[in-house]
């Protein structure tokens, strides 16, 4: 009877359910107690339902009564790594690879967290560890994948985001993965436009000398001209520059102040290898 409702709880997780997966696991832990199984995956499922005080009481004490249920470790890991306690997500990470030295999962969420610290060296060691179990991991790639890309690797960063292609064509992850192939591409091919590095530079030191509220100004009034269309070869002016500029300089002028104030908005133009040609430059590297 209780290996048939864990199973049901199990295949309700599968299928995203993890509420009516959570109740019957709470109606299951009252009747059979200290059932490491029924705990494991009771946490699991208040983690899942982001219900991290209750997830971690329930894997603490599966992991006091079988102190080598190395998911477990992994599962209450994953608890503090939701809490952005990062010390404590990694103890209980390594705890798990003590009891189990080659668990895949522990070395996945071992690299997601060495990779959010930009330790990439370390992220890619425990993610190339993962892969040899868990080859099929799909997320497990992308996130390899961004690693990679991140150590300058960029061949490898695109065998994986092809493998997550080939793996999940149809999962949201895939999309990211044709977008990071598509980025790495213009990498390759792109030469760095020297006329953008100098306007790069230019805004660099004017946002120096303006302080961050006028440069948050100059990036509005550019946003606000470019959603009627700016035309890269004509002169524009705005409330918040003396002189014109033409509608690329403005562009490069936006390019550099996002990268500074909203590095993750997408500015709909790609100026990085431009824009890190000029912070060399700019800082004397």
């Amino acid at each position: 009877m209780s290996n048939k409702k864990l199973n049901e709880a199990l295949h309700l997780f599968q299928n995203g359910q993890f509420q009516k997966g959570k109740e019957i696991l709470i109606k299951l832990n009252r009747k059979i107690r200290d059932n490491c199984d029924i705990l494991y995956n009771l946490g699991m499922a208040h983690s899942e339902l982001n219900e991290l005080k209750s997830a971690g009481k329930m894997l603490k004490q599966c992991i006091s009564i079988d102190p080598n249920y190395s998911n477990a470790y992994v599962a209450l890991g994953m608890v503090y790594f939701k809490k952005e306690e990062n010390r404590d997500a990694e103890h209980y990470f390594e705890r798990a690879l003590i009891v189990e030295p080659e668990n895949p999962y522990a070395n996945k969420n071992l690299g997601s967290l060495y990779a959010e610290q930009d330790k990439i060296e370390k992220a890619i060691d425990c993610y190339t560890k993962a892969l040899k179990y868990i080859p099929n991991d799909f997320q497990l790639h992308y996130g390899i994948g961004l690693a990679f890309k991140l150590d300058s690797n960029n061949q490898q960063a695109q065998l994986h985001f092809e493998k997550v292609i080939e793996i999940a064509p149809n999962s949201p992850i895939a999309d990211k993965a044709k977008k990071e192939i598509n980025e790495l591409a213009q990498v390759v091919t792109k030469p760095i436009r020297k006329e953008i590095v100098a306007f790069c530079k230019n805004a660099l030191k004017l946002f120096d000398e303006l302080g961050v509220e006028k440069m948050q100004k100059i990036v509005a009034e550019i946003a606000i001209l470019g959603n009627s269309g700016l035309k890269y070869e004509k002169k524009y002016s705005i409330e918040s520059l003396t002189g014109s500029f033409t509608g690329l300089e403005l562009v490069a002028y936006m390019y550099v102040g996002l990268q500074e104030i909203a590095p993750n908005e997408d500015s709909g133009v790609d100026f990085s290898a431009e824009y890190q040609e000029a912070l060399n430059t700019y800082n004397g590297v």
